[in-house]
């Protein structure tokens, strides 16, 4: 697909990536969270809820990972669901969830490096 003008919506946090709080079993994180959206500035709270420390396995490998809730204040209670995985130093996507319904989950069989 092609870009399509108008589309894009950009959030600043008050932190940068370097400063920003990594997660710890049991922590969580509340930020105020600025966002341009087709041309709208507006605010919002995100929260980040981080649970107890487990493994889990992708293709042959397993991993150390911390689970992290992400919801998103105004956005009638969606959250989604990441896994971080402190060895590899990122998060990735493990479920969506609107407010009333199941969560939805994104079935990941293996992750891997690729060359720049």
């Amino acid at each position: 697909g092609s870009p399509v003008a108008g589309s894009r919506s950009t959030y600043a946090y008050p932190v940068t990536a370097e400063t920003a709080p990594m997660p710890t079993p049991g922590g969580r994180w509340d930020t105020l969270v600025t966002i341009l959206d087709r041309r709208e500035l507006k605010s919002h709270t995100e929260s980040f809820v981080f649970g107890d420390a487990t493994r889990v396995t992708l293709g042959a490998c397993g991993y150390d990972m911390l689970p992290i809730t992400a919801i998103y204040h105004n956005e009638d209670g969606y959250q989604e669901r990441l896994h971080y995985l402190p060895e590899l130093g990122f998060a990735y996507l493990a479920a969506t969830q609107e407010r009333g319904q199941a969560a939805d989950p994104v079935v990941y069989i293996a992750i891997e490096r690729v060359a720049p």
